[in-house]
């Protein structure tokens, strides 16, 4: 048997945008902080240096949210993000997403990844 909800919160679904990358960013660093893979392998020193984690899921946020084949999906209550989701085309319908070099918004993300190997 169904029962009613008597939450008053209205989530949003919707697609990213490129003012949500921090928040994904903040979203995900929360959720696997003390992961397996993300924490305990790759930032094993996490407590010492927490923002680590940050930084490098900001990372490859920005560089795949340039990537046609990629789509960010956040959560939002109240405006806020809450939750968020990053699905991958694989195969030939991915590759039919793919831009070409002369396109260019390629030129974006080839910018972004610059500027991540600068920093």
């Amino acid at each position: 048997m169904a029962t009613k909800s008597t939450s008053t919160t209205d989530f949003e679904l919707r697609p990213a945008r490129l003012s949500d990358l921090s928040a994904i960013a903040t979203v995900w660093t929360a959720a696997f902080f003390d992961d397996e893979i993300i924490g305990e392998l790759m930032h094993p020193h996490r407590d010492e240096y927490p923002d680590d984690v940050y930084w490098f899921l900001l990372r490859g946020i920005r560089e795949r949210f340039w990537d046609w084949r990629h789509r960010f999906m956040v959560v939002t209550d109240d405006g806020k993000v809450v939750g968020a989701a990053d699905w991958r085309r694989l195969g030939r319908g991915g590759e039919k997403m793919e831009l070409g070099r002369g396109d260019p918004r390629m030129f974006l993300q080839e910018l972004i990844m610059a500027y991540e190997q600068a920093v």
